[in-house]
C-alpha cells in the first residue's frame, strides 16, 4: 500500500510538473513567435523608415562610384596600349559586371517598400491582440508537437495552419481552430502514461532552456538590439547625420571620378 501511495504521489508530481513546464514552454513559445513574427518585422520596418531611405541613397552612390571605378579601369587599359577606347565594348562589360550591384539595389528597394506597407497596414486593436495571443497560447498547449507524443498527421497539419494564421494575425482563423480543438477535447495529460509524462517533462526542460537561449540571442541581435534606440529621437538624428555626412563624401568622390572618366573617354590613340 505504501508503494502504491508513493507511485500515486510520484504520478501526481509528474502531472503537476508537466502542467508547470507546459505552461512555461507555451509562454516562452508565444514570446519567441511574437518576436519572430511580429516584433522583429515591425522593428525592422521602423528602422528602415527612419534610416533606410538614407542608407539606400548612400548605397546608390556607392554603386555609382564602383561602376565609375570599373569604367575608369577599363579606359586606362586602352590608354596604356595607346588605343582609342571602344566605349560600346566598355559599356557592355560594365553592365555585365555591375549586374550584381543592381540586384542588391533592387532588393533594398523592395525591403523599403515592404517596410512601408507593413507600417501602413491596419493594426489589430489592443483587445484583439490580447485575444490573438491568448488563443495562440491555448492552441500551442493543445497541438504543439513538442508538448505531445504520438500526434496524428491531422493534428500536426492543424498546428501548421495555426502557426500560419498567427503569423498573419488572422484572429478569425484562430477562433475557428480554437472551436475545433475544444470540440475534440484534446487531453494528452490524462491519456498519457506516467513513463510518457516523465519523458515529456525531461524533453520540455531541455526545450525550455533552448527557447530561453534563442530569445536571449534574438534580443542581442538586429533589430531588437535597436529597440530602445528607435524610441530615442537624439540617437536617430545622430545616425541620420552620420549617413548624410557619408552621402556628401561619397557624392564628392563620385563627381571627382566622373571628371576623370570624362577626360579619359576623349582619349584618342596613336596621337603620341
Amino acid at each position: 500500500m505504501n508503494n502504491g501511495l508513493v507511485l500515486s504521489e510520484f504520478s501526481q508530481h509528474l502531472r503537476d510538473e508537466y502542467r508547470r513546464i507546459r505552461q512555461e514552454y507555451a509562454d516562452l513559445l508565444l514570446l519567441f513567435n511574437q518576436m519572430k513574427e511580429h516584433d522583429g518585422p515591425y522593428l525592422s520596418a521602423l528602422y528602415l523608415q527612419l534610416l533606410g531611405h538614407l542608407q539606400y541613397e548612400l548605397l546608390q552612390l556607392q554603386v555609382d562610384v564602383k561602376t565609375l571605378k570599373l569604367r575608369r579601369s577599363l579606359l586606362q587599359a586602352y590608354i596604356n596600349r595607346d588605343e582609342t577606347p571602344d566605349l560600346s565594348v566598355i559599356r557592355l562589360e560594365v553592365e555585365e559586371k555591375v549586374a550584381e550591384y543592381n540586384r542588391i539595389l533592387q532588393e533594398n528597394a523592395e525591403r523599403l517598400k515592404t517596410a512601408k506597407d507593413l507600417l501602413e497596414a491596419p493594426l489589430l486593436s489592443e483587445e484583439d491582440t490580447k485575444e490573438l495571443k491568448s488563443l495562440y497560447k491555448m492552441l500551442v498547449k493543445a497541438l504543439h508537437p513538442d508538448l505531445h507524443l504520438n500526434q496524428s498527421e491531422e493534428e500536426e497539419n492543424l498546428f501548421l495552419q495555426v502557426q500560419a494564421a498567427y503569423s498573419m494575425g488572422n484572429l478569425e482563423k484562430l477562433r475557428e481552430f480554437s472551436l475545433m480543438v475544444e470540440s475534440k477535447n484534446y487531453d494528452y495529460e490524462n491519456t498519457s502514461s506516467a513513463s510518457d509524462l516523465e519523458q515529456m517533462v525531461e524533453s520540455l526542460h531541455s526545450k525550455v532552456q533552448l527557447l530561453k537561449d534563442k530569445i536571449k540571442e534574438m534580443e542581442q541581435s538586429f533589430p531588437f538590439a535597436h529597440r530602445q534606440h528607435l524610441a530615442d529621437k537624439e540617437w536617430i538624428e545622430r545616425e541620420q547625420q552620420k549617413i548624410k555626412t557619408e552621402i556628401e563624401e561619397t557624392r564628392g568622390q563620385k563627381k571627382q571620378i566622373e571628371r576623370i572618366v570624362t577626360v579619359m573617354e576623349e582619349y584618342r590613340g596613336g596621337m603620341r
